[in-house]
């Protein structure tokens, strides 16, 4: 026999103790707190939408995102704050829109390109790449 104890209420502890773990752990796993750090929206040189190619964000950890029908998606971005941006035309050149784009090393480069974007962690975050 337990001394000390009594068996309801060892019981009752036992209890509330794996109530409080499996509220922990569904809350993990339905997302509570921040969620993903999403970065996303149309990307257009000299405003026409750009297709092939991709973008290159200035962070550490580095970060980019292939241009699909004038648009970028990057899901899970694994940093947050003002990034400039670059042209990468990776790929076949010759499925790069406006084919101009693909030639211009001025967008292909950090410090030339001229685009700057912020990027907030735990939101999505949709932004304009206008390479001009």
């Amino acid at each position: 026999m337990m001394t000390g104890f009594k068996t309801g209420a060892f019981a009752r502890l036992f209890a509330g103790c794996c109530g409080l773990v499996l509220v922990v752990i569904l809350a993990g796993v339905s997302g509570c707190g921040k969620g993903d750090t999403i970065v996303k929206g149309p990307v257009t040189y000299k405003g026409k939408p750009m297709k092939g190619g991709s973008i290159d964000f200035d962070s550490k950890p580095p970060m980019g995102a292939a241009i699909n029908e004038g648009t970028f998606y990057l899901k899970k971005a694994p940093a947050a704050g003002k990034f400039k941006v670059k042209f990468i035309p990776s790929g076949d050149v010759k499925d790069i829109e406006p084919a101009e784009a693909a030639k211009d090393k001025n967008i292909q480069d950090f410090a030339k390109s001229g685009v700057e974007v912020e990027i907030i962690d735990g939101k999505v975050n949709e932004v304009k790449i206008e390479f001009k």
